[in-house]
Parts: C-alpha cells; sequence; structure tokens
C-alpha cells in the first residue's frame, strides 16, 4: 500500500497524524487508522514515534512495517474499535447530515467487538450507521451472502442473513454481553468464505 500526495505541509509526528485531523488528502480516516496501526508496530519495535515525521516517504516505511508484521490480522479488533471511536470523535459531522449517532450503541458495538470478534477471531466487518444513529456490522461475499448485526442502545443485537444459493433468509437476536453462539459464528465465517 503507498500514499503518494505532493501537498506541503508542516508535517506533524505520526502519533499527532494518527490521533487529530491533521491528515492531508488523500488520508481520511482509514489513513489515520493505518497511521495509528503503525504506531502500534514502531512502539513495539522500540522506535520512537515522537519525532517519526508522517511525510509520504516516513509514513510509507511506517506502513510497510504495518504491512509486513500483518498488522490488519494482529490487530483486527483494535482497528474496528478505532474506527468505531473516531465515529463517535465525528458526531458534529454526522449531525449536519441530521444523523444523530447512539453513544450507547456504539458502546454495545465495541463490547461485541471483545466478547465475539476478539475472541473468536471472526473476520473484519464493515461498520455502517444508520439513520436512526444505530450502529451495525456488516459481512457480505457475491455469489455467497450477506449478514448483518444491529446494535441497539439496551445491549441487545439483532441479526439477519441472507444466502445466495440456495436461497433463504434467516434472523435472530442476543444479547451483547453474552458471547455470539457457534451457529451465528459459522454464518458469519461462511458468508466471508473462511468455512
Amino acid at each position: 500500500m503507498q500514499y503518494n500526495t505532493t501537498t506541503n505541509y508542516n508535517a506533524p509526528s505520526l502519533q499527532e497524524y494518527a490521533t487529530t485531523k491533521m491528515a492531508p488528502e488523500p488520508f481520511h480516516r482509514k489513513g489515520r487508522i493505518i497511521a495509528l496501526a503503525a504506531t502500534i508496530v514502531l512502539t513495539s519495535h522500540g522506535i520512537s514515534t515522537d519525532n517519526y515525521k508522517s511525510s509520504p516517504s516516513t509514513l510509507n516505511e511506517a506502513i510497510n512495517i504495518y504491512n509486513s508484521e500483518k498488522i490488519e490480522e494482529r490487530y483486527n479488533e483494535n482497528l474496528i474499535t478505532l474506527e468505531l471511536k473516531e465515529i463517535l470523535q465525528d458526531r458534529e459531522i454526522w449531525e449536519r447530515e441530521e444523523i444523530f449517532i447512539s453513544e450507547l450503541s456504539i458502546f454495545n458495538a465495541i463490547n461485541f467487538v471483545e466478547n465475539s470478534i476478539k475472541r473468536y477471531g471472526l473476520p473484519s466487518p464493515n461498520i455502517e450507521v444508520h439513520p436512526d444513529g444505530q450502529t451495525s456490522f456488516t459481512w457480505r461475499k457475491n455469489k455467497i451472502g450477506i449478514v448483518n448485526i444491529a446494535f441497539d442502545d439496551n445491549g441487545l443485537a439483532t441479526w439477519a442473513a441472507y444466502f445466495e444459493s440456495p436461497k433463504r433468509s434467516i434472523k435472530g437476536n442476543f444479547m451483547v454481553k453474552d458471547s455470539i453462539s457457534e451457529e451465528e459464528r459459522n454464518i458469519i465465517k461462511k458468508i466471508s468464505g473462511i468455512c
């Protein structure tokens, strides 16, 4: 993964870059999450990030470490949690679109990451925010199907899955404080194409 930009700017440190809105085009949210993951790796290698400037060349070096260390897999749940927390931080932006983020729904999604995704090594979902402010996770794969888990304010997770072949749909719910059932885990893995 290579990021190139000719934008001239006063380069912040990698940590500042990862935790503020200082990043120029084309980095945005995913870039900040990658930079944060790279920070985790650099720190684990004993490399100080304080003066590690996020110019294109040095940021690419950090991203190379990120890729070589397979951080997407090793820190999978951390990246999902970081993105959920970023949604909370961006509430004012969402509210301009008249979407009022439910903090409780976000917290329940984070609990699900801890209780189920991290515990059972489930694949990364796409994070979605709905017009009512609720958060959900979606896994989909062409020609296999789609599964969505939505988190309400009271700790209830409601899920629905649709399979392409044979065509069928199933749904259910569970409390986030409980870990996801084996049946539900298998549905996510099957739709993600990993079993």
